[in-house]
């Protein structure tokens, strides 16, 4: 069976949604799925099987009008975006200019100088004209092949009526004078390309912490070989060599300190504001700030595989995607250009036939009708929010796997919580062992130490570091087994089989004990393990924060009832203990019916629950299965104050992009009527229409200053 992979276009031409609703359905017709296409900085991925011819698909998307350019490792994304178009929207702009100046100058002369001669006025306008087809031409016939009209079409329809026009009054009348309006149609597309030029360079902004994330792929670093030192960029860095670390350098790889010690800002990786000490023999992460020190550090993960590059890989996805209210957005933009078309028609009629208005004067209006309607404010509504706000998020120390996370976070009202490594630190310290039998304190130690090898669990992890210090033997384990909810087991050489975990597998009379594990050979008791905790220092400040949001909070754990109750009075919550990952499950279920729900856990028996809630929400510190279950990633595992970062700019997102398409639709909906009736002038109409995209843009900015 031939495996699914993800590629990627750089898509240059499109405009607005109807261009990426025609990308869009162009590649869904040729049968490829997760079709998402991003308009505004020209990117389209999508999944696709082995044996698809990419070059057959580049020449569909290219037929639809677009010039379409393959990204591999040959051709990354970044190089192909810097030598995008976009650029050629400048050198346009600059070169209808002067040409657009000297028509709209004709107004403040009389008429009978040189530059109100029809003539001049028509060789002025003819190459401003030409650009105009240049830019926009192929684009709209593209999108008309493919069913979906986009806003290329509406400006090309409202330069060539005024050109057009001014062309029959030149050539077919007695008053010529009457009909030029060689300067409209120039202006027009002037205008429109000052709109797209001002559009791109406020977008840029919008992405720049995915463009600060990608940049340290370019840096470049001494490195130890064989045949001495070598200088190499990030990305030709092999696993094993030795790099050295100077003071100001970020972190190009995974690794650890072989030599030398530092302090470092993860902040880009955590959201931690601390600088952190780290010495030989610790581990560095890709993306982190040398602030002070040097050293040396041997890289153990390099690439695709390295933390950045898996943050930077998964921001992606979720830029990419649409969140649900775009669908919105979405079904008008595919019927705003035929129906605009259709009123601009209409109102020539009505105005001319119906209301006496002058051939001029109707003609006029509906040319500014089609100018002035945008539909690209309303693609660029939900897109410039959600890039703005994951890039928000990812300073903050969080991390949405997808636009629709960010959006259905906000709308939240019952959040669950795990105790242990959720509240609290899972920095579990083993304060007593009590030993039952005649096995010696060191095979119980050897055995608990052999069973949480094979763990991922926070708690595994922090037993082993727990007992680093004490005398061990190596036992190997076989049929190793974990059961959520329950614990491990395994078998040793000698066919005993060896459980480790919760109360759940005592025998019923040796249940009521003060202990949080418990070793048992071949159904035997043989150990109680007592484990310490701490609460999270910002627990308390994060559960107000969610309570004063009115949102209801509830603890729910595998652990104690007791334990759990404990918690649930400090902070006044809440809580269930004793509790299975599929009573956890039934749990999130019901709520669910009546609300949108919100699980936060970081172990493997939260999984379930993840995946059940609206919104699953974990630590990178978690198992891989964990981590694939959650919608949101919170990156510094020791501060659930992460949580409430997540949910305000979650919010404040959200109100963005309700902002942005309320604005988008007034303005469709007050501009289109207002040019009907007159009141607006085609040109200024393309200036409305160039700046209405601005604004949207501008507000989605604004975001990233709120607090």
């Amino acid at each position: 069976m031939a495996s699914i992979k993800k590629q990627e276009f750089i898509v240059e031409g499109m405009t607005c949604a109807n261009c990426a609703l025609s990308v869009r359905k162009t590649l869904e017709a040729k049968g490829l799925k997760n079709v998402d296409v991003r308009f505004q900085d020209d990117l389209v991925r999508f999944d696709f099987v082995e044996n698809i011819d990419l070059e057959t698909i580049k020449k569909d998307i290219e037929k639809s009008g677009f010039k379409a350019q393959i990204i591999d490792e040959n051709n990354d994304i970044e190089a192909l975006k810097s030598k995008r178009s976009t650029h050629k929207a400048v050198l346009y702009f600059f070169l209808t200019l002067p040409f657009s100046l000297l028509l709209f100058s004709a107004m403040f002369f009389s008429k009978g100088s040189w530059i109100q001669n029809g003539y001049v006025q028509l060789v002025l306008s003819i190459p401003v004209l030409i650009i105009g087809l240049m830019n926009y031409g192929k684009g709209a016939i593209g999108s008309i092949r493919a069913g979906l009209a986009n806003m290329d079409v509406l400006i090309l329809m409202g330069a060539l009526s005024a050109f057009g026009y001014s062309l029959y009054g030149l050539f077919f009348t007695q008053n010529p004078g009457e009909y030029m309006f060689f300067e409209t149609s120039a202006t027009i597309i002037t205008l429109v390309l000052l709109g797209s030029v001002i559009e791109h360079y406020a977008l840029k902004k919008t992405n720049t912490a995915l463009s600060e994330l990608r940049s340290f792929e370019e840096d470049v670093y001494t490195v130890k070989t064989a045949e001495g030192l070598e200088e190499k960029k990030t990305k030709d860095i092999p696993i094993g060599a030795y790099v050295m670390i100077n003071q100001g350098d970020a972190i190009p790889c995974d690794g650890r300190i072989e030599s030398g010690d530092a302090s470092l800002d993860e902040s880009m990786l955590t959201g931690e504001s601390h600088a952190i000490t780290k010495g030989q023999g610790d581990t560095v992460k890709s993306g982190s700030i040398n602030v002070h020190g040097s050293f040396v550090m041997r890289v153990e993960a390099v690439s695709k595989n390295s933390t950045l590059s898996r943050i930077v890989e998964m921001m992606e996805s979720a830029e990419v995607q649409r969140a649900p209210i775009q669908h919105l957005a979405d079904q008008v933009s595919a019927w705003f250009v035929p129906i605009v078309a259709s009123i601009s028609v209409l109102g020539f009629f009505l105005n001319y036939f119906l209301f006496d208005i002058s051939l001029q004067a109707s003609v006029l209006r509906s040319i500014a009708v089609l100018v002035i309607s945008c539909p690209c404010a309303l693609g660029l509504a939900t897109p410039t929010a959600v890039v703005v706000g994951i890039g928000k998020a990812i300073k903050k120390g969080v991390l949405f796997r997808s636009a629709q996370a960010l959006e259905h976070f906000a709308k939240v009202k019952k959040i669950f919580l795990d105790k242990t490594g959720t509240l609290t630190k899972g920095s579990f310290v083993v304060d007593e062992i009590k030993i039952f039998g005649e096995e010696s304190a060191l095979k119980v130690r050897s055995v608990i130490d052999a069973l949480e090898s094979h763990s991922s669990h926070p708690i595994a992890k922090s037993i082993r570091n727990s007992l680093i210090d004490h005398e061990k033997e190596i036992i190997e384990l076989n049929d190793i087994e974990e059961q959520a909810g329950f614990g491990i087991l395994g078998k040793d050489p000698e066919g005993n089989i060896w459980k480790l975990g919760s109360y759940r597998w005592l025998p019923e009379q040796n249940k009521a004990q003060d202990f949080h594990l418990f070793l048992i050979k071949n159904q035997v008791h043989i150990a109680s393990v007592k484990l310490s905790d701490e609460v999270k220092e910002d627990t308390q400040e994060t559960l107000k924060y969610f309570e004063k949001s009115g949102i209801n909070l509830s603890i729910i754990s595998g652990d104690k009832q007791e334990k759990v109750d404990e918690l649930s009075i400090e902070f006044g919550i809440e809580a269930k203990g004793e509790l299975l990952p599929d009573e956890k499950l039934l749990l999130i279920q019901k709520a669910s019916q009546n609300a949108h729900t919100a699980m936060v856990g970081d172990g493997i028996n939260d999984a379930p629950a993840l995946k059940k809630a609206d919104i699953g929400v974990s630590f990178t510190h978690a198992n891989d299965i964990t981590q694939h279950q959650a919608d949101i990633l919170l990156l510094n595992p020791d501060k659930i104050g992460q949580l409430k970062e997540a949910h305000r700019i979650s919010y404040l997102t959200y109100q963005t992009i309700k902002q942005n398409l309320f604005w988008a639709f007034s303005y469709n909906l007050v501009a289109i009527p207002m040019a009907l009736l007159g009141f607006v002038d085609p040109m200024y109409a393309a200036l409305f229409m160039a700046f209405s995209d601005v604004v949207v843009v501008g507000n989605s900015l604004w975001l990233k200053t709120k607090k």
